[in-house]
């Protein structure tokens, strides 16, 4: 029979590192020491099963003799084709991927005769609806996913929302845009937990996309399932902190200093936009004058008030260096959060919208970033329907803007009095409603008032019983 030595890389800088974990940067040095070993155990054909991603695996393979086949991952790439790489043997090295979520399973076939390795044919199968289910397999998911609803409740059936789009992990549409749709949504969902100016994550810290229709609890936790929290069995917690807009940047740079060798280090932001030139030098990326937060130009001295999940904290702060204030961990997870932002938002309308954007020859680096392409819209505040009412009625305004705001839509009665508070919480530019059943209240005039920012309007509406 044909021996077969199968051996396994994972990335040195993972973004997590539990104890007694130890991370060697050596990668070349152990692979080439591993491969040996099995060769002389006996193993006739080398496979390397790599979550090194498919940049360093092409580094791999050009430099370490005796690999065969490289499996990889890690980058979420499909390869139609194998990579072919020729190794120190002046051999070929073969690297193929399937990408991510068991969308396909990559099949490689090849021939092992009088002592060398023919490469025969690689295709990619599909995994879908249309592939029965294996009754043992499907028993044991089965078990597994009634114990999962008997501690977080149906969490498989039960819709939160509704996605107009695919929720993508990658931008989408401008060549230049580099926040995801998710990205929006996440960091989004953060500043309405918190109220913080701004909030960050990194794309590391993202795994599925959310796909276009009903979204589920299960959905949401495929994107932000990172993490373990020992008092729920959940993921990451929430961090609030201040900092510095000097600091915000030496952040930014340190992920901007990861471009190209690991898109982990993509940040997605809320509440503020910038560019970066990926051509300048590592620490002087970040196009100065792009930068907003709520609008504002960048202050380098002033005190911003900020959200992230405790894995990216701890990121910026033990490997960038980077200076925080007031920390305080939240018992909110990254999951709870996104849950309810869905639930309360209910349709969702995500897409990239260049809160990120890299510069791109002939762009004007001293432009303020207020091109969005999106659609513009105006304050407005519009009479309520029905009106007179009984007992509810339908309050429909919009906001300008480019960024999150802090809104309020309150109900008073004749006297002054605030009976009901229908909004309390950051919104963005667009068309919103909100509905008062006023079941509870007796029949007379009532004030609804609307604040976002700077803005503020009231109108009248009747309850006739």
């Amino acid at each position: 029979g044909v021996k077969v030595g199968i051996y396994g890389m994972t990335i040195p800088a993972p973004l997590s590192n539990p104890y007694p974990v130890i991370i060697r940067e050596d990668l070349a040095e152990i692979e080439y020491a591993t491969i040996k070993e099995m060769m002389a155990n006996g193993a006739d054909v080398i496979v390397c099963l790599s979550h090194l991603g498919s940049e360093l695996d092409k580094q791999i393979a050009a430099s370490v003799p005796y690999i065969d086949f490289i499996i990889s991952g890690h980058d979420h790439f499909v390869f139609d084709e194998p990579v072919e790489i020729i190794n120190p043997e002046g051999k070929i090295t073969r690297i193929v991927q399937s990408g991510p979520f068991y969308q396909n399973i990559g099949k490689l076939r090849f021939t092992f005769e009088n002592g060398e390795v023919t490469f025969n044919d690689y295709d990619l199968v599909p995994v879908d609806a249309g592939v029965p289910p294996v009754p043992e397999i499907k028993a044991v998911i089965d078990q597994l996913k009634a114990g999962i609803t008997a501690q977080y409740g149906n969490v498989y059936t039960k819709v939160l929302g509704v996605s107009l789009f695919d929720l993508n992990t990658q931008p989408t549409g401008h060549n230049n845009f580099k926040d995801s749709p998710l990205g929006n949504l996440v960091t989004d969902a953060f500043i309405n937990k918190t109220h913080t100016e701004i909030s960050i994550t990194a794309d590391g810290l993202i795994s599925d996309r959310i796909y276009r229709g009903a979204i589920t609890g299960a959905d949401v936790f495929r994107a932000v399932g990172y993490g373990y929290d020992t008092t729920n069995g959940l993921g990451l917690r929430l961090v609030t902190f201040d900092i510095s807009g000097i600091e915000l940047i030496k952040g930014l740079e340190v992920s901007l200093s990861m471009l190209g060798i690991d898109s982990d280090f993509q940040l997605q932001v809320s509440g503020m936009k910038f560019r970066y030139d990926p051509n300048m030098p590592v620490g002087e990326r970040v196009i100065l004058s792009s930068v907003r937060i709520n609008n504002q130009p960048l202050d380098p001295l002033r005190m911003y008030s900020s959200t992230v999940n405790e894995g990216l904290l701890g990121i910026l702060v033990s490997i960038g260096g980077v200076q925080v204030e007031n920390v305080n961990f939240l018992p909110d997870n990254e999951y709870t959060v996104l849950s309810k932002f869905i639930k309360k938002k209910n349709i969702l309308i995500y897409r990239s919208e260049g809160r990120i954007r890299e510069h791109a020859q002939g762009d004007n680096l001293t432009e303020t970033l207020t091109d969005n392409p999106v659609q513009e819209f105006s304050y407005k505040l519009s009479n309520n329907y029905p009106n007179p009412f009984n007992p509810s009625t339908k309050i429909n305004y919009s906001l300008a803007g480019t960024g999150l705001q802090f809104t309020t839509l309150k109900i008073y009665d004749i006297t002054g009095k605030e009976v009901a508070n229908l909004v309390n919480e950051q919104l963005g530019p667009g068309n919103h409603s909100v509905e008062w059943n006023a079941s509870d209240f007796p029949s007379g005039v009532y004030f609804y008032k609307l604040q976002s920012g700077n803005f503020v309007e009231t109108k009248k509406m009747t309850l006739i019983k």
